[in-house]
């Protein structure tokens, strides 16, 4: 039997300003089959002040509707080292909005990764990935006892693209701060990307891992790749979900939508439905009838 703690990653609901916006939004995803909804700062159509509130009432009217907010998403650039200690910030005052609203669990990524340095015409170009290192770990001790003093958990994402792409980027970046309030949400699709051994990474992680996001994929990050439907790229989901079963793993599945193409073509609502029918299909295959 598939898992009933499926939501939907909802970003691309936008312009939500108040509690009936939300509430139209969740009925909508609710009357779909999902349970829970993982809400993005960039949902709201309200200034930075106004965004705890709004955080708020959008919990009360997902709970009205019969949703659950498991995860709350703000996505920031924590390994600038220009611009660390605002992007913390920003990331801090999230948090504090979070765990007002009732929701203990905040989404964010590390950051870009730096540029590429061209030296003399005979020198390769380098990256100074040193300094980038140095102002993530600066940013994750200040968005550490930010989470241990709100009771929330910041599950850090790896990106495709990112200082932390892959198993042993992953893995460096967990070891940076050691804090029980930083963990990890697992997204196959950039693992897949990074050309990653999925079921052996997850096996690898184990506990540190709180939330999965539902995505797939197809290529290789260096060379050109897509995000389609969950089913039609490469993630082998029936090892990933035996590897997520063998390290206990209970918490939700949050399904994203990043077919590009398709998302151009369709209404939210649409692009939800397709996502759901989608991730399902896959999953009846995965978790057969006991």
């Amino acid at each position: 039997m598939i898992p009933e703690k499926i939501s939907y990653v909802a970003f691309w609901f936008e312009g939500l300003r108040t509690e009936d916006d939300v509430r139209r939004t969740a009925h909508d995803l609710g009357s779909l089959g999902y349970r829970g909804m993982d809400l993005k700062d960039t949902c709201f159509a309200v200034e930075p002040e106004d965004l705890p509130a709004a955080l708020y009432h959008a919990v009360r009217g997902a709970e009205k509707e019969g949703l659950a907010v498991p995860c709350a998403v703000h996505l920031g650039d924590h390994s600038s080292p220009e611009r660390w200690e605002s992007e913390a910030e920003a990331t801090c005052r999230f948090i504090l909005a979070a765990a007002d609203a009732g929701i203990g669990l905040v989404n964010t990524c590390v950051g870009s990764s730096p540029p590429r340095i061209p030296g003399e015409w005979w020198e390769e170009p380098h990256q100074d990935t040193g300094r980038a290192w140095d102002a993530l770990r600066k940013s994750l001790e200040r968005i550490a006892r930010t989470a241990e003093h709100a009771g929330v958990t910041v599950a850090l994402e790896s990106v495709a693209g990112q200082l932390a792409y892959d198993y042993f980027t992953t893995k460096e970046m967990l070891d940076l701060v050691p804090s029980e309030s930083l963990c990890l949400t697992m997204d196959p699709s950039h693992y897949l990307l990074a050309d990653n051994d999925i079921p052996w990474t997850v096996r690898r992680l184990g506990n540190r891992i709180r939330h999965v996001h539902l995505k797939d994929a197809a290529g290789r990050s260096w060379t050109p790749h897509i995000t389609p439907l969950m089913g039609e790229g490469s993630v082998d989901w029936p090892n990933f979900f035996r590897a997520l079963a063998d390290i206990h793993y209970d918490g939700w599945y949050a399904v994203e939508f990043e077919s590009w193409n398709l998302a151009a073509l369709l209404t939210p609502v649409e692009g939800a439905k397709l996502s759901y029918l989608a991730a399902t299909a896959v999953m009846r295959r995965c978790f057969p009838e006991s």
